[in-house]
């Protein structure tokens, strides 16, 4: 990998890590709708995987199944929380 691209991809994750501070505050605020709180979790699980960012991954994509079968879902989005706060 040539340093143009590892530097490319530094900058992508910091820019992915600064948005998850910025959706965990979301998150933890109690006031999103299910549907605001699902496509945060997409959009993590999607991008967590990408950065090998695993265990971030698996917990947004928990949260986002049980929501999408309208399950309640605090528990998920407590491990997703819990997660986040790790990075």
């Amino acid at each position: 990998m040539t340093q143009d691209i590892q530097d490319r991809l530094q900058g992508f994750k910091a820019r992915f890590l600064a948005r998850c501070r910025e959706d965990a505050a979301a998150l933890r605020s109690g006031t999103l709708p299910p549907v605001e709180v699902q496509k945060i979790a997409h959009r993590i699980a999607g991008m967590a995987g990408t950065l090998c960012l695993h265990d971030l991954g698996k917990s947004a994509a928990a949260l986002d199944e049980r929501i999408a079968e309208a399950l309640p879902y605090d528990t998920e989005l407590d491990a997703l929380l819990v997660q986040l706060s790790l990075i």
